[in-house]
């Protein structure tokens, strides 16, 4: 077995050190996209519920419910047409929600999750 020469002691944990931040921001930067991609697919669906409700209910409140309960938002955030569904047209739903950090780090994302869900109205 070889022996350390007696300034090689501290050299692993220096280098653990040095290291550890940059580790940590790539993990903090993969929880946060990940985390913003999950809120964004979820608010994709909430805008094509409510597009499919309102194309088959015809009714705006049903469409602005159907839709925040899907993606847990403000049905304030949710715009829905006021113009009646009839056959053969199609009629888009849009859900503009504040987009809030999970960790807090300023990483370059948009302040807002903003999507359209589109059906076509059924008779």
């Amino acid at each position: 077995m070889l022996r350390y020469r007696r300034g090689d002691r501290g050299a692993a944990a220096v280098e653990f050190a040095l290291i550890l931040p940059v580790l940590m921001l790539i993990v903090i930067g993969i929880i946060e996209y990940g985390y913003y991609f999950s809120r964004e697919i979820s608010v994709t669906n909430a805008a094509l519920v409510g597009a499919r409700s309102f194309a088959v209910g015809n009714s705006a409140v049903d469409a602005k419910a159907a839709a925040a309960l899907a993606a847990s938002v403000d049905p304030s955030y949710v715009t829905v047409p006021g113009t009646a569904c009839s056959g053969g047209n199609s009629v888009t739903v849009t859900i503009s929600k504040p987009y809030a950090s999970l960790t807090g780090f300023p990483i370059p994302l948009p302040a807002t999750l903003n999507s359209m869900g589109t059906a076509r109205c059924e008779s």
